[in-house]
């Protein structure tokens, strides 16, 4: 570590001003920083004063940053940025509570019933789930929030640690007891004489058919349903056939109480676990990502 952070101005005056290269205004960063404008107005003076260059010019009634101040607020942001997030990590550590967020489907139907296999791994901690969006972008939210979310490749982040943990079929489910009174499903086309289960929220038939190689298709008929487990649920009522992946459908289709109409190898996504790499190597996430290994995804 060199020692220009020894001669660096005031924290003050560099927290004023990002928050005017955040806002776009002095007054608007004194609401933010919940101190007057005119003490903003002063920090940049100061800092202008020190730094030797203007960093603020006028623009019509308000202000923008100069060219020297545009370069200097992409990296004094930054470096906010990064003190920020070393506060949270070290708040962060002092708490033993972790937050798994996964998609409603697979939180209900997979996680749920194992979370008490993961409190005897973590006994002091207080473990939460949460639900998030059917198909996510593997963001976190806080030091001790990890999520699994069903996506198409892996979240590429300087923060975050993202892994595949499972990559499962897409099948197409149906009840048996309808199923044996429609006509025979040998094939995807097959599919077009019954009744389809559409998930508004992902356009898994388009995408299941095009996979198959079958790309010009009919008006589906059917239930339209807001998320996997109606989906499922209408399916389980003989209302159709619903495209699901089988980590979802697993225990369902053990009991019997959903049928596989035809076995296909279509992998539309994968579930993916993104840890932030801050609390990758603690032991809560090594017990986390020994408890998946366990549920066998």
């Amino acid at each position: 570590m060199n020692s220009a952070w020894l001669r660096l101005p005031p924290l003050s005056s560099l927290r004023a001003f990002v928050a005017v290269g955040a806002t776009g205004s002095i007054r608007k960063a004194g609401a933010m920083l919940n101190v007057d404008h005119s003490a903003v107005s002063r920090h940049i003076n100061c800092l202008e004063a020190q730094l030797g260059v203007s960093l603020l010019a006028p623009e019509g009634r308000g202000i923008t940053l100069t060219p020297d101040g545009k370069l200097y607020f992409e990296r004094v942001s930054k470096g906010f940025e990064i003190l920020g997030d070393a506060t949270a990590d070290i708040f962060g550590s002092q708490s033993k509570s972790l937050t798994i967020s996964a998609p409603p489907a697979l939180a209900h139907r997979v996680l749920l019933p194992r979370i008490p296999e993961l409190e005897l791994l973590l006994p002091d901690w207080d473990v939460k789930l949460t639900t998030g969006e059917e198909e996510g972008r593997g963001e976190v939210e806080g030091p001790n929030t990890v999520s699994i979310t069903f996506q198409s490749a892996a979240t590429i982040s300087t923060s975050i640690h993202s892994e595949r943990i499972a990559h499962p079929r897409i099948l197409p489910l149906a009840s048996a007891k309808a199923s044996a009174t429609w006509p025979s499903i040998k094939s995807a086309s097959d599919l077009f004489q019954v009744p389809l289960i559409q998930q508004a929220s992902n356009g898994y038939w388009i995408r299941w058919f095009a996979a198959l190689g079958v790309r010009e298709l009919p008006a589906l008929r059917g239930p339209n349903l807001p998320n996997t487990l109606l989906a499922l649920e209408a399916a389980r009522r003989g209302q159709g056939v619903a495209l699901v992946n089988e980590t979802i459908a697993a225990d369902l289709i053990r009991d019997g109480e959903l049928v596989v109409l035809f076995e296909t190898e279509v992998r539309l996504a994968g579930y993916y676990l993104n840890t932030p790499k801050s609390i990758y190597g603690r032991n809560s996430a090594l017990q986390l990502r020994k408890w998946i290994k366990n549920i066998a995804l």
